[in-house]
């Protein structure tokens, strides 16, 4: 809320509905310091900087969550989903993948398998993804579970409004060429810069262990995603058939020692039960 000089607060035209959330929800909230320097901009027209200590949070009628917040003298409003839009935004995901058969698979549903023998606890790939922004790769056998944990971290992350983006690879590079044969290469660029943007990255299904070689085409995106998300310290996770050695013949070894990186996290999955065959 600006101010001009000499002039009080109460004596100027401002939006009625805004100095009702001002004075009953976010005053209330500040210091005593806060309300004396509000009372001094109120009366005297003194500038505010910084006043309130305590953010308003409010729900919509949508369910949205809005914070109220008085900075430098001005008014902002955050607006974040609530946890039911954030479910249906993850469930969106997951459908667009072909995946939505994972949309009630969470981090606690999956407490019954014992991968890696129980030395890497679910919680913590989840905190070296998410907080220690760290790559996961997930390799092993088709029917291990790679890709029910990574949904499980993909859903929780969500929850946790991390922001992450999920793909399936195959599909991905689908919507890639239909693109290219199209001529929208405008959508093109747009659809790669969101992947190579994300602040977290869940790619499933990387590369197919029976191909010798990836095509120009894949090898090229793939290398633009992965090099820009390393080069921004974005990290990604990774579900796999393929060995280290696999992925490097196929990609190469620049793209590799970027997936590979030094920090990251890689679980293999190849003495694992095949769930799915089990079932």
């Amino acid at each position: 809320m600006p101010t001009e000089p000499n002039t009080p607060a109460k004596d100027r035209n401002y939006d009625p509905k805004m100095i009702k959330i001002l004075t009953e929800h976010i005053l209330p909230n500040c210091s005593e310091q806060g309300q004396h320097a509000f009372q001094k901009w109120w009366f005297d027209g003194e500038p505010i900087t910084g006043f309130i200590q305590t953010n308003y949070t409010e729900t919509d009628q949508d369910g949205n969550e809005l914070t109220w917040e008085i900075k430098d003298g001005c008014q902002y409003v955050h607006i974040q989903p609530s946890e039911e839009a954030l479910l249906d935004q993850w469930k969106n995901q997951l459908a667009q993948a072909d995946l939505y058969g994972f949309r009630d698979t969470t981090l606690d549903s999956l407490q019954g398998f014992k991968w890696q023998e129980g030395r890497i606890p679910m919680k913590h790939v989840l905190h070296s993804f998410c907080e220690k922004k760290r790559n996961v790769t997930l390799y092993g056998p088709p029917g291990t579970g790679k890709t029910a944990l990574a949904c499980a971290i993909g859903r929780e992350a969500k929850m946790q409004r991390h922001n992450p983006k999920l793909i399936r690879w195959h599909k991905f590079l689908s919507r890639m060429r239909t693109s290219v044969r199209s001529s929208e290469k405008e959508g093109q660029y747009d659809l790669l810069n969101q992947i190579t943007k994300a602040p977290l990255l869940l790619i499933d299904e990387l590369g197919m262990d029976r191909k010798q070689k990836a095509s120009d085409f894949e090898a090229e995106n793939l290398f633009e995603i992965i090099s820009g998300r390393h080069t921004n310290h974005l990290p990604t996770l990774c579900t796999t058939n393929l060995t280290r050695d696999q992925i490097e013949r196929l990609y190469g070894r620049s793209l590799t020692d970027r997936l590979y990186d030094q920090a990251g996290l890689i679980l293999s999955f190849e003495k694992e039960t095949n769930y799915r065959q089990a079932a």
